[in-house]
């Protein structure tokens, strides 16, 4: 096997064949895009340029070497920098991004080129991923469109100003408004000013001004001719541009110094009536086709001056206001009605008339009919419309229609403007008529609709040779001509082909049986000397009288020039213009006009301003082409989805429409496209999308990136349902479209819907609940039952029933929107013969509409105006009450809404039954509350009559102690008055307690020291603790702690304590008292080491008369008092008692007390 070695690598022989031929195959491709009209960049995904073609080194002016290898954003404007690392990024993320878009190049001179690009990713052998950007220059195409524009914009001025013309009255105010027109206009600077000048003999008189300083105003209100800049321009009747002030006024305005001037002599034909002075900022100067804009404008202006000044004369003299007439550029006329073919008599028509009609005004004057027979026949019958109108009416009317000059044979276009002329007796007699020729005018207007309708069809996608026949049948009938041809030129076979034809199908018959060639299927070779050739070498404009070169052109057949006369005379033209097509530098056709009238150098003109546009919309429709190839692939992945995909214009338009959008709408694409959207979509809120979109900027939009919205779509048959709208805008040469994405969320919706309706439900009981749980008062839970009730059922009275003792007993109604019930007069209803009893005894919902009352309830609630009712039984374990829902309406209620109405009924049924338990409950404390006071009364009187005898044996024990003598009679004594103390202490706790538990008890607060308290306390234990063998150990750390408290009872409370602590201690044991500060509350504590407490039994110890056990009553004895009595103490303090304690360790009481 042969091996190869080339730059270090080692090869096969058939390895080495595969590289060479990938080699050569790369070389073909780079060949390839050197013969592209396009600039080709290959660039990696860091932005570094790995290869450009010639084309691209011709767009930006650089090297090949100084490109390679040179960042992309180097030469892209920055402006457009972050979109296309966007785009890259996405590329590389494998994410389409759009096919099209434009830029600007920045060149190596620093000038910027726009530009339309799109890009690919490619996959080199190494597989590494490259993004290839074609760049096309639309530089001129730009400027095209910008002039077609400014021409419209110029139109649309000249427009403006006549109509002032019309609607002002007085000079001066027409002047101001006309001055605001012009100074207004976009492309003037905003710093522009102006002002005009009415010529007054040999001076020029200020008449209207805007943002003109007041230093120029007292300067120049009146300027001698030929004095300053505005005199000069007048005086020599042409225009004067200067970049500098008038030195004439130049030290008395110097907050213009930085204005120059722009001053048009207004003139009427010879006669200069005026100066238009428009200050232009130096920075800024007004182009070629600007200026001649605002010379035309003062034209028209001077025009429209001099009409003033006309009419203002013709009220002072007749005879001046005839010659006035003569001599204005309009024809001016009076007709008196007589009945013939013009609807009247020419009385009267300006000389005028000549100039546009070719007929002297003698002519016109003497035949009526004369005038009418001018007009052309298209327009005839609507001029004979507007006349009877006017005669009838009594109305002005402004007429446009054509007539044809009597030399030339050319149509004329007429702005008529018409007045009725009235007797002394209010009767029409005839009209006043003011005619101006507008032809100039209705040309540029045809021009312009012409050029919009081509492009409407271009951007419709309307094939190119449907384009071309509208425009030859455009031009053959808006400019004037009998035929009218294109040829666009088939490079590959050197020679030109017939696009389009208009003319007469007998014209045509005519010219192919002498030329006996198919005119519209000719091909004519480039290499023929023809007037297409020399209209295609020289790009210009050709034009001939000689019919039969003419025929030559098309044919190789001979025709002698002795048949010249004759051919004109079959044909019915003889003049010829060729106008080359050129798009950009490069001639693609030829169109060509005929007429038999001579072909002027306006006519010319005309043509090939339109010939130009039309080359430029046909490179238009071409780039649309290619990017319709791009769109069938982008369809082919929009058929498939199964959301709807609409795309709108900014109107709101429908252009796109994909499978899925014909099934959710059930419109088929041929009958929704260029509709509008409001078709499919009724709801406000895409109304207010679509407003939004109209009124925002191109900047503002594309940053306001995507939205979602629901709202409501509508099928082809009316129906709508809910659907949810992913939308996001996107441009084009600058035209904005929406794009929206809808997916039918009707079952969801309805999902949603039923949720909403449960969460209501939920709430509603919720609502219940928590009034049930919340208030005892039944009133405010039926109250509460009604309005919750109504959000959900529309209703318009409840009445609720309660069942006691087998009596259905009214107790209460909530009324909605109707009068007060008058149910209260009766406060039951009788069982017998009622739908309560059916619905109680089937613990049913029943629904009732009231035709004829037949059962009790039915005859009160028709006497309340109710009309239709359901009745709920209210049920627990058992019926405890009856819910009436009603309404004045008929067939108000369906068997849809008892399922919700029984589960709320269940709340209201617990409320009656809790109300009932309530009331029961309430009873029962009255009763057990004058027992207790019995029992407090019982005790204080037991009290009492304990204490007395118990003082009297106290005081006899007491005098049998001092007398004893023995010692065992002594300790029986005080045995005796020690159980007697403890008597009298069971007597005191019972009669506190009581106290405690009556509504006039109070304490009598003092500030105190609780150490001293306690030590009263201590003294009068120490006995207690010495017999029991127990030791007291204090501990206090702040003997100055002062409370406000009772004494009395806070004593009697830490004595409990103690008492407890040193009862239930064992022998030996101890009891430990500490007293501290605990920020804003003082803390005691009495610690015992005795007996302790079981945990389950610690909340026992604080009930009243309560001890642990029967064993320890017998062994410590007590009522089990002292802790419930300590307890209510310190809680009347607004303090709080907590015990510690285990089983044979000890308990810990904690007495905690505010110090205020």
């Amino acid at each position: 096997m042969k091996i190869i070695t080339f730059k270090g690598k080692i090869y096969s022989e058939l390895t080495w064949l595969k590289v060479q031929e990938m080699r050569q195959h790369d070389e073909n491709i780079l060949a390839v895009f050197n013969t592209l009209n396009d600039a080709v960049i290959l660039i990696d995904f860091s932005g570094k340029i790995r290869y450009v073609n010639k084309k691209a080194l011709e767009l930006t002016g650089y090297s090949e070497d100084e490109l390679y290898n040179l960042n992309i954003f180097k030469i892209v404007a920055p402006e457009y920098a972050s979109n296309i690392k966007k785009k890259m990024e996405r590329r590389q993320k494998g994410i389409k991004s759009k096919f099209f878009y434009e830029i600007e190049f920045i060149t190596k001179n620093g000038n910027k080129v726009a530009v339309e690009i799109s890009s690919s990713l490619v996959e080199l052998e190494e597989k590494e991923k490259r993004v290839l950007i074609l760049a096309r220059d639309i530089t001129i195409n730009k400027k095209k469109e910008a002039d077609i524009r400014k021409i419209a914009n110029f139109n649309y001025t000249y427009n403006k100003l006549l109509k002032l013309s019309y609607k002002e009255c007085n000079l001066k105010s027409f002047l101001n408004k006309a001055l605001e027109v012009l100074i207004s206009l976009d492309w003037l600077s905003i710093e522009a000013k102006g002002a005009i000048f009415l010529k007054e003999g040999e001076y020029l008189k200020l008449v209207s001004y805007i943002n003109i300083p007041k230093e120029l105003l007292e300067s120049c209100s009146s300027v001698p001719l030929g004095k300053c800049l505005c005199g000069i321009a007048a005086l020599k009747k042409k225009t004067i541009s200067s970049s500098r002030p008038d030195k004439a006024h130049e030290i008395k305005y110097n907050g213009m110094k930085k204005h120059g001037h722009y001053i048009i002599p207004m003139m009427d034909e010879k006669e200069v009536v005026g100066v238009l002075n428009l200050y232009i900022p130096y920075k800024f100067s007004p182009t070629r086709e600007e200026k001649e804009f605002l010379d035309g404008a003062a034209k028209i202006i001077a025009l429209i001056i001099k009409r003033f000044n006309i009419r203002n004369e013709l009220n002072n003299s007749k005879e001046k206001y005839r010659m006035i007439l003569e001599n204005i550029n309009e024809i001016v006329y009076l007709v008196e009605t007589n009945g013939g073919p013009f609807l009247g008599e020419m009385k009267f028509v300006s000389e005028r008339v000549e100039t546009v009609t070719g007929y002297k005004k003698e002519e016109i004057q003497k035949d009526p009919e004369l005038w009418f027979s001018i007009v052309h026949p298209d327009d005839k019958e609507k001029l004979i419309e507007s006349t009877k109108r006017i005669l009838t009416s009594g109305n002005n009317d402004i007429r446009i229609y054509r007539i044809c000059h009597r030399k030339t044979r050319e149509y004329r276009w007429i702005e008529d403007i018409v007045v009725p002329n009235l007797d002394d007796n209010n009767k029409v007699v005839g009209f006043f008529g003011v005619a101006r020729d507008i032809t100039e005018r209705m040309r540029r207007n045809n021009e312009m609709k012409l050029l919009q309708s081509i492009n409407n069809a271009i951007n419709r996608g309307t094939p190119l040779e449907h384009v071309f026949q509208m425009a030859t049948d455009g031009v053959r009938k808006n400019f004037d001509y009998s035929a009218c041809d294109i040829y666009l030129i088939d490079m590959d076979k050197n020679e030109l082909m017939s696009t389009a034809l208009s003319i007469d199908a007998k014209l045509k018959n005519e010219i192919e049986r002498i030329s006996k060639t198919k005119i519209k299927d000719i091909r004519i070779p480039l290499s023929r000397n023809s007037s297409f050739s020399r209209t295609i070498e020289n790009k210009a404009v050709y034009t001939t009288d000689n019919i039969v070169s003419v025929f030559h052109d098309y044919s190789d057949i001979n025709i002698p020039d002795f048949l010249t006369e004759k051919l004109i005379r079959i044909l019915g033209f003889k003049y010829f213009i060729r106008v080359p097509l050129i798009a950009g530098d490069k001639v693609i056709g030829v169109m060509g006009a005929a007429r038999d009238r001579n072909i002027t150098d306006e006519d010319a003109r005309v043509l090939k301003r339109f010939a130009s546009q039309l080359a430029l919309a046909v490179k238009k429709a071409k780039l649309e082409e290619t990017l319709r190839e791009s769109e069938e692939k982008f369809r082919s992945v929009v058929e498939t989805a199964t959301d709807a995909i609409i795309t709108t214009d900014i109107s709101g338009k429908v252009i796109f429409w994909n499978r899925a959008a014909e099934e959710i709408f059930e419109y088929k694409e041929d009958e929704i496209i260029y509709k509008p959207i409001d078709l499919i979509i009724s709801d406000k809120s895409v109304d207010a999308h679509y407003k939004n979109i109209k009124e925002s900027t191109l900047k503002s939009l594309l940053q306001a990136g995507k939205r979602t919205f629901e709202g409501t779509g509508k099928r082809k048959d009316g129906s709508e349902f809910p659907v949810e709208i992913s939308t996001s805008t996107w441009e084009i040469n600058n035209e904005i479209y929406l794009t929206a994405i809808m997916r039918d969320i009707n079952k969801r919706k309805r999902i949603e819907n039923e949720l909403v309706e449960t969460l209501k439900k939920i709430s509603v009981i919720n609502v219940l609940d928590r009034k049930i749980s919340s208030s005892l008062d039944i009133s405010e839970v039926y109250s509460t039952f009604a309005k919750e009730m109504r959000k959900l059922i529309d209703f318009n009275r409840i009445y609720v029933f309660s069942i006691k003792n087998n009596d259905v007993i009214l107790e209460t109604t909530e009324d909605f929107g109707i009068s007060e019930s008058r149910i209260d007069t009766v406060n039951k209803i009788d069982l017998e013969n009622t739908i309560a009893k059916s619905s109680i005894s089937s613990l049913k919902t029943i629904i009732r509409n009231i035709d004829r009352p037949e059962t009790s309830e039915d005859r009160i609630f028709y006497n309340d105006g109710i009309r239709s009712y359901i009745c709920v039984p209210l049920v627990t374990d058992k019926p405890v009450g009856l819910l009436y829902i009603s309404s004045i309406e008929e067939n108000a209620f369906s068997y849809e809404i008892i399922p919700l109405i029984e589960d709320l009924s269940i709340q209201l049924a617990i409320a009656i039954e809790k109300s009932n338990m309530y009331s029961e409950l309430k009873k029962a404390y009255d009763e057990l509350k004058e027992v207790d006071e019995l029992k407090n009364n019982i005790i204080a009187n037991v009290r009492h009559e304990i204490l007395t005898p118990v003082t009297v044996i106290k005081g006899s024990l007491e005098i049998l102690e001092e007398e004893a003598e023995s010692e065992e009679c002594k300790n029986l004594l005080r045995t005796s008055k020690r159980y007697l103390k403890k008597l009298t202490d069971i007597v005191d706790d019972l009669v506190v307690i009581s106290k405690f538990y009556r509504k006039d008890f109070k304490l009598n607060i003092k500030r105190v020291n609780l150490v001293h308290i306690l030590e009263k306390a201590l003294e009068e234990k120490k006995a207690y603790a010495e017999e029991k063998n127990v030791d007291i150990i204090k501990n206090i750390e702040d003997k100055t702690i002062e409370i406000e408290a009772d004494e009395r009872y806070l004593k009697k409370a830490i004595i409990n304590l103690l008492d407890n602590a040193i009862k239930f201690n064992k022998a030996g044991g101890n009891v430990y008292v500490h007293i501290s500060k605990s920020g804003d509350k003082a803390v005691m504590k009495i610690c015992d080491t005795g007996i302790g407490i079981p945990k389950g039994k610690i909340d026992e110890i604080f009930h009243p008369l309560t001890q642990l056990d029967s064993t320890v009553k017998r062994k410590y004895g007590g009522t089990g008092s002292g802790l419930a009595v300590s307890k209510k103490i310190i809680e009347l303090h607004s303090g709080e008692l907590r015990v510690h304690s285990e089983p044979d360790k000890g308990t810990t009481f904690e007495l905690i007390i505010p110090l205020k």
